[in-house]
C-alpha cells in the first residue's frame, strides 16, 4: 500500500526463462493527500456536576493536507460508572457492551487542542473521542477516553400527598424518590411544614 502524500521512485525490469532485461529509466510519483491520522486524546476531567474538559494532541500526520479542525464526539456510558467495560449475561458468560450512541458535540479551530463540554447530567459517565479534519475529509477517531460528571444534589421527590390529618393526630404524607440522585444516593430526607 502506497502511503499518502509521498513522492517514490519506480523502475520496471522485464524477466523470462533466460533472464533479467536492463531496468527502465527511472520515474517519480506522488501519491495524493489524504485525511490525516487521528488525533490522541491526553486527558479528560470533570469540572462540575454538568461540565467536563478534554484536551488532546495533534495527529501525528496531515498526510499533506493541513489539519483545518477538529471534532468532539460523546456518548453517554451506561451503567454507573465510567470504567464498566463487559458485563455477565444469564447463563454467566461475558457479553460485549451494548453499542455506544455517539454524537457530535464540539467543533474546534485547527489550533484547539482543547475544550469544554457543557450542559451534561451530573454524576454520569460520558466518553469522547477527537476526529481530525483537512481538505481531503475526516480522519478515524482517537480512542476513547471518559469522565463522570460530579455528583449534585438529587432532583426534588416526586407524587408528594398528605392525608389524616386532624387536630392533634399525626398527619400522614407519602411521597416517591427522586427520579435522579445525580450521582450520590439519596441518604435522609428532609419534611418541613408551615403555617
Amino acid at each position: 500500500n502506497l502511503q499518502p502524500s509521498t513522492r517514490y521512485l519506480l523502475r520496471v525490469a522485464a524477466a523470462n526463462q533466460m533472464g533479467q532485461s536492463d531496468w527502465s529509466p527511472i520515474s517519480g510519483l506522488t501519491t495524493g493527500a489524504a485525511p490525516p491520522s487521528a488525533p490522541s486524546a491526553k486527558f479528560t476531567q470533570a469540572v462540575s456536576a454538568t461540565a467536563v474538559s478534554l484536551s488532546w494532541q495533534p495527529p501525528e500526520t496531515d498526510h499533506g493536507s493541513p489539519v483545518n479542525g477538529y471534532l468532539v464526539d460523546m456518548a453517554l456510558l451506561p451503567g454507573a460508572t465510567a470504567s464498566r467495560a463487559t458485563s455477565v449475561g444469564s447463563n454467566g458468560a461475558r457479553t460485549a457492551p451494548p453499542a455506544l450512541s455517539w454524537q457530535q458535540v464540539v467543533s474546534a479551530g485547527p489550533m484547539d487542542l482543547c475544550t469544554t463540554i457543557f450542559q451534561l447530567r451530573p454524576g454520569k459517565s460520558y466518553s469522547f473521542r477527537v476526529r481530525a479534519l483537512n481538505a481531503c475529509g475526516s480522519s478515524a477517531p482517537c480512542a476513547p477516553v471518559s469522565a463522570t460528571t460530579l455528583a449534585a444534589p438529587p432532583s426534588a421527590p416526586m407524587r408528594l400527598s398528605a392525608g389524616g390529618a386532624r387536630a392533634g393526630q399525626p398527619a400522614r404524607v407519602k411521597w416517591e424518590a427522586p427520579a435522579e440522585d445525580h450521582g450520590s444516593p439519596v441518604t435522609e430526607y428532609l419534611v418541613e411544614f408551615c403555617w
